[in-house]
C-alpha cells in the first residue's frame, strides 16, 4: 500500500479528476480486509471519530478525536499511537508526507499496515492533496514540516473536514485552528544504565489542550506489552523495603 508509485502510473493518476483520484484510493483501501473484518467506508458511517483505547484514550475529550476536527500531535510514539487506533479499527488512514513517522513503531501499538495510504511527496500544493483526500477517506494525517496554511485557505479547508466528518491529524503548527492539541515531555528512560542496558520503557508527560484552553495532563508509560507495546498510566513505585540482615553464628 505505501510502496512510491512508478513514473508511468504517477502520470497515469495525475491525468484523473481529483474526485476519480480519490475513489481510486479509496478503493484500493478497501479492497483490503482489515484485521477487524470490518472494511474502511463501514466504518465511517458507524463511527462518531477515532476512538483511542487506553490511558491515552482517557486524556482525550470522549476518548478519542471527534469527527470533523483538526488535532495537532507532535511525531513520535503518541502520534503513532493515533495512527494504530485509526487503522488498526479498519478506518482508511493516508499520511500525506510522513517520511519520518516510525511505521514499525505504529504496527508494534496495533496499526494495521492493510488500511493505510502513504503519499509521501504531495507535489507543490500539499493543501490540493489534503483536499482530495478529505472527499473519502476517514482519517487523514498531515505530518509536513514546511506547511504554512494561510487563514483564507484554513477557512476553506476547515469547512471541507466538517463537511466530510474526517477526522485530521497534523504534526505542523500552522494549522490556524485545531481542537485539541497535544504536547508531551520526556522525563523518564527506564533500563538503561550509565553506558550500558536495555529500553524497557519512557515515561512522558502528556498535556492535552482544547480550542478553549482547557488542559488535562497525565504521565504516561511506553513499554512492551505481549510481543508490542502500549501505553498506561503511571503509577508510582512501591516502596522498597530492603531485607533484614542476620548475623550468622
Amino acid at each position: 500500500m505505501g510502496a512510491t508509485p512508478s513514473a508511468d502510473e504517477r502520470t497515469r493518476l495525475a491525468s484523473l479528476s481529483k474526485r476519480e483520484r480519490v475513489q481510486e484510493l479509496q478503493a484500493r483501501i478497501d479492497a483490503v480486509p482489515s484485521r477487524s473484518g470490518t472494511n474502511a467506508a463501514g466504518g465511517t458511517r458507524r463511527i462518531d471519530g477515532v476512538a483511542v483505547p487506553g490511558a491515552l484514550g482517557e486524556l482525550l475529550p470522549g476518548g478519542g478525536l471527534g469527527r470533523g476536527t483538526v488535532t495537532a500531535c507532535p511525531r513520535g510514539a503518541l502520534l503513532n499511537a493515533l495512527i494504530a487506533a485509526a487503522s488498526g479499527a479498519g478506518l482508511a488512514t493516508v499520511i500525506i508526507g510522513g517520511t519520518r513517522i516510525g511505521l514499525l513503531s505504529a504496527v508494534e501499538l496495533g496499526a494495521d499496515l492493510n488500511k493505510i495510504a502513504l503519499i509521501p511527496q504531495p507535489g507543490t500544493d500539499p493543501l490540493e492533496i489534503v483536499s482530495v483526500c478529505l472527499e473519502g477517506i476517514p482519517v487523514v494525517v498531515v505530518d509536513l514540516d514546511e506547511l504554512t496554511v494561510a487563514p483564507a485557505r484554513a477557512r476553506v479547508i476547515m469547512g471541507q473536514i466538517r463537511k466530510s466528518g474526517a477526522v485530521v491529524i497534523t504534526t505542523n503548527r500552522g494549522w490556524a485552528r485545531t481542537e485539541l492539541r497535544i504536547t508531551t515531555r520526556r522525563v523518564q528512560y527506564i533500563g538503561i544504565g550509565r553506558g550500558r542496558g536495555r529500553l524497557r520503557a519512557a515515561h512522558q508527560v502528556v498535556t492535552v489542550r482544547t480550542r478553549d484552553e482547557r488542559t488535562r495532563s497525565g504521565r504516561l508509560v511506553l513499554a512492551g506489552c505481549g510481543g508490542g507495546t502500549q501505553w498506561t498510566q503511571w503509577k508510582p513505585d512501591e516502596a522498597i523495603v530492603p531485607p533484614r540482615l542476620h548475623l550468622a553464628g
